[in-house]
């Protein structure tokens, strides 16, 4: 016969106390729910939408690409003078890219190429993408909003390039825009420098206008004093004055060596000494008046008049640059300035003029 026993374990109450308790099992809630689908709905959704359009529904765009700037020709030399130091003041510089690169993106540029290309027509020729196109019956606000979206420009400080990338449908549609750009650019510049020169040609004809009037004036002046003092040149009748006072001293030199060799044999009563010193006298007296007339008070206003007068006329006549009144432009690049901003807001034509510039446009390529 068998028999069981069963023992007895005792486990002690701090061990008891000591053993850690499993936490309760965690529960997706609301909160988690509703952070899931916000997820989705704001990130995912948006993000699959505007995959599926851009790979399925958005019409491929092309852009051309062309580089610029602007050179001046410096040909003016010395030989050219005042005019043509003036027409090569103003050169290429970061000034008329400023301006070309305002004008770009102003709305004249924007209706003269929408009238030779039709823009409407170009940004509106992917018909099956509503997004990234122009829209129908689109007001010149928007052209221009769409075309500053449609065109970028960049410009290098340093060296004075501006990029122009022009994006359209079509390769075709691309390459038109940006050949207008280049060439309303072009007319701009020339426009621009021909202004300047009108400019500074009419300031430098205004300059020899009142050079010349100012020397009319100075004549008039030296022949009202001839007129007044019947005199045709005082500084020709002192220079004979003085000579003829150096000629009186010779000759009363020569006449006191003449009387000295006569004493050594005549007595002073003799007729030949007295006539001698006669002589002496009166060339000594023609002396002390012609000192007198020299210094006459009455005779220094005129000379001062006439001193003046001939200074002012030589200076007048042989200044090489005119004294530059207040209305002269400090460059002809002013005059450009003025007419950049006419050119900027409506549309203009011009003509080309002989200004030299290098230009880079890149090929059409797919965007």
């Amino acid at each position: 016969r068998s028999r069981s026993s069963s023992a007895s374990v005792t486990i002690p109450a701090a061990d008891m106390q000591a053993a850690p308790v499993a936490p309760p099992a965690a529960r997706i809630r609301l909160r988690h729910w509703m952070t899931l689908a916000s997820f989705v709905l704001l990130v995912l959704v948006p993000f699959g939408l505007t995959a599926a359009y851009l790979y399925g529904r958005a019409a491929d765009q092309y852009h051309s690409e062309l580089a610029y700037s602007i050179r001046s020709e410096e040909s003016a030399s010395a030989a050219a003078g005042l005019l043509g130091a003036i027409t090569n003041l103003g050169t290429g510089s970061a000034s008329d890219t400023d301006i070309l690169f305002e004008y770009i993106r102003s709305q004249g540029i924007v209706e003269i190429i929408d009238r030779e290309l039709d823009l409407r027509a170009i940004y509106n020729r992917a018909e099956g993408d509503p997004v990234f196109t122009l829209g129908p019956d689109a007001s010149i606000e928007a052209l221009v909003a769409f075309w500053r979206r449609m065109v970028r420009i960049s410009f290098e400080t340093g060296a004075g390039i501006i990029h122009v990338e022009a994006k359209a449908f079509t390769p075709e549609d691309a390459r038109a825009i940006s050949t207008a750009i280049l060439r309303h650019s072009s007319e701009l510049v020339n426009k621009l420098s021909e202004q300047a020169r009108s400019d500074a040609l009419r300031f430098a004809q205004e300059e020899q206008t009142d050079a010349e009037a100012a020397l009319q004036a100075m004549r008039a002046k030296l022949s009202d004093f001839r007129r007044e003092n019947r005199i045709v040149d005082p500084s020709g009748d002192v220079a004979g004055q003085a000579g003829l006072l150096n000629a009186l001293q010779s000759e009363l030199a020569q006449a006191l060596v003449e009387r000295d060799m006569l004493s050594t044999y005549a007595d002073e009563g003799d007729q030949r000494m007295l006539q001698a010193n006669r002589r002496i006298d009166a060339i000594g007296a023609r002396i002390e008046a012609e000192r007198a007339s020299l210094g006459v008070p009455g005779q220094a206003r005129p000379c001062r008049r006439w001193s003046g007068a001939t200074r002012s006329c030589w200076s007048t006549c042989s200044s090489p640059t005119p004294p530059i009144p207040r209305r002269w432009p400090t460059s002809p690049r002013r005059g450009r300035n003025r007419a950049a901003s006419r050119a900027t807001s409506p549309p203009m034509s011009s003509r080309p003029g002989p200004r030299a510039r290098s230009i880079r446009a890149a090929p059409c390529s797919r965007g």
